[in-house]
């Protein structure tokens, strides 16, 4: 299957999506219902896609739920369990309307669930809520500093507020590597992490290298 070229021009907005979705019309469909206000790229099945996020991270993922190989629901899964992905709107189409559907899809961590046909003017709509959302949750994350932490607050969901908590602890981390009073296994347990193998492993997630190596 011949791609479509997968970004467009510069978008009036600033930000990206990432559409999935086997059916090359409904992609075409949406590229061009988008592409006006925002940076579109195009992938067909989710394996593509989820290279794709790894490579060039994008500002929301609208993806369709049956596909061949991994679905919809174990893409949404993938992103909201990958700590460097996790913050990522995910938006759910499918042709499934039962409530069943839509409950599983909301289990995978997706931030919406819309049914087709959809009206385009509601899923652009859907889609400015989500991106505002989201800048309002990185607001609060410039506006706080690396060592203070923030309220709880209704408006995140239990993926943002663990993101935004490991990430607090893991800048803590680094200034306590910084200040190299302690062992890797003490900061590990002073910022509250379950073990020093998953400090360790976010830590090189958040930082490009372990713990050990991090020079700050």
């Amino acid at each position: 299957m011949e791609e479509i070229p997968e970004v467009t021009p510069a978008a009036a907005s600033g930000k990206s999506i990432l559409v999935v979705d086997d059916d090359i019309e409904v992609t075409q469909y949406l590229k061009d219902l988008l592409s006006a206000d925002y940076e579109v790229l195009c992938k067909f099945n989710a394996a593509s896609a989820l290279e794709s996020l790894g490579e060039k991270p994008v500002d929301l993922v609208i993806s369709d739920v049956s596909m061949p190989g991994k679905d919809g629901y174990a893409l949404c899964q993938d992103i909201k369990s990958d700590s460097q992905l996790c913050h990522i709107p995910v938006i759910l189409v499918t042709a499934k309307v039962t409530v069943e559907n839509q409950i599983q899809g909301l289990d995978m961590g997706a931030d919406a669930y819309v049914t087709k046909p959809f009206d385009p003017y509601y899923l652009k709509s859907l889609i400015r809520s989500q991106l505002d959302n989201r800048d309002r949750m990185q607001s609060l994350v410039r506006m706080a500093t690396s060592t203070q932490a923030i309220a709880p607050s209704a408006s995140l969901s239990a993926q943002d507020s663990d993101f935004l908590d490991n990430m607090y602890k893991l800048n803590r981390a680094a200034e306590l590597i910084k200040e190299g009073k302690y062992t890797i296994s003490q900061i590990s347990d002073l910022t509250g992490f379950s073990s020093p193998s998953k400090f360790s492993t976010l830590f090189k997630k958040q930082f490009g290298v372990p713990p050990s190596s991090y020079k700050g």
